[in-house]
């Protein structure tokens, strides 16, 4: 009950400092506008089109993120998605065939993800050691510089721009595949995808 009269103190309290009256409006949570619809779509948009999910409609994306594992591509896109790009995210590997739907898609839209290696390295030794997976090559540091050297490789044959990921917080990617892509706040590439 004290939780409630204290609750209820706070309210009063807000009411006669704001002039405000208390309803149940959820738009004194936020506008329900174009802009907000538009990142909710971009979130649906995101989530179903995470780590190759979606494949097939890669081209109804604004923004293509590209790269081996554990190079920051689900929380870049989750946080592009909330400024309103509608991003998808495919990871790569070698020996796998890249999916053709991602080379269609105009390099306007495309960011190529690296990492050092060494900061690879670790990042997946300490997620193997915590999902007690058992030991493979997938964190061992030969390995990890092929694979990224490979995805360097890549990119650099598609023309896709390539952006460094060592030591950055997600914010600064996302800031940073934003002005690569000279995008600017509800803008997004205008170009259609050249079909295989």
């Amino acid at each position: 009950m004290s939780k409630l009269k204290y609750q209820y103190g706070r309210l009063s309290y807000l009411k006669k400092s704001t002039g405000l009256k208390q309803g149940p409006s959820v738009k004194a949570l936020h506008p329900i506008d174009d802009a907000y619809r538009q990142r909710i779509g971009a979130m649906e948009f995101t989530l179903n089109h995470d780590d190759g999910l979606g494949i097939e409609s890669l081209c109804d994306a604004d923004i293509v993120l590209a790269g081996v594992s554990r190079t920051s591509k689900t929380p870049t896109s989750i946080l592009l998605a909330q400024q309103g790009y509608r991003t998808a995210n495919v990871s790569l590997a070698v020996g796998v065939d890249v999916p053709a739907s991602l080379l269609a898609v105009p390099k306007s839209k495309v960011i190529g993800l690296i990492i050092s290696p060494t900061q690879l390295s670790l990042i997946r030794a300490r997620r193997q050691q915590a999902w007690k997976m058992s030991q493979t090559s997938y964190d061992h540091p030969d390995n990890v510089i092929k694979e990224i050297a490979w995805s360097r490789a890549l990119f650099q044959r598609q023309g896709w721009p390539i952006l460094d990921v060592t030591d950055q917080a997600v914010e600064e990617t996302a800031a940073r595949v934003i002005q690569i892509l000279g995008l600017t706040a509800g803008t997004a590439p205008d170009a259609s995808c050249d079909l295989p």
